[in-house]
């Protein structure tokens, strides 16, 4: 049988009032630090392409916000 002795349970650290106290601020530290990672990777925005001219008109034109007229000057437009 282990002798607690002044420290605990052998491996734990902590008091003999409170043994597990090394285990449980590790298992502590892990929680926050998983929390702190969980809000970093949350906020992150992959990079992204952003769509060229000729996408952004070409989707205009399919919901209808241009007509095919407005679509071939844009576009002529853009080629200058």
């Amino acid at each position: 049988m282990f002798h607690a002795g002044w420290y605990g349970w052998p491996g734990y650290g902590g008091s003999w009032i409170f043994p597990y106290g090394g285990l449980i601020m590790g298992i502590l530290l892990l929680l926050i630090l998983g929390v702190v990672l969980y809000a970093v990777l949350r906020n992150r925005n992959p990079l992204r392409e952003t769509p060229s001219s000729l996408e952004i008109l070409k989707r205009r034109l399919a919901k209808g916000e241009i007509s095919k007229e407005e679509y071939r000057e844009l576009v002529e437009e853009l080629k200058d």
